[in-house]
């Protein structure tokens, strides 16, 4: 199943007061075992990170969602998405 994930920088640009997000160089800083937060459009949610190649990062939900009849994911499950879609980093 192909998840769709929201443009977080896209957001920011509509609206910078409601939506922040990192910065660019903190993107780039992006690696294994991070923590970011991503969105599906229904929820925010965790997501460890297993691999960063360019843009691209795939991790896995660290986190119990609420959601899971509109999005199928669950704690444990892996995801896929790019650094536009990052809401927040915790840096490890």
């Amino acid at each position: 199943m192909g998840i769709e994930f929201v443009d977080a920088q896209k957001m920011h640009k509509e609206d910078p007061e409601k939506f922040k997000v990192p910065s660019k160089s903190a993107l780039l800083r992006i690696k294994k075992d991070d923590n970011v937060k991503v969105c599906t459009g229904s929820e925010r949610f965790w997501v460890t990170v297993a691999q960063v190649e360019g843009d691209h990062i795939t991790g896995y939900v660290n986190n119990d969602l609420n959601n899971i009849d509109k999005h199928g994911l669950s704690l444990g499950d892996p995801v896929e998405f790019q650094t536009c879609h990052v809401y927040d980093i915790n840096e490890f």
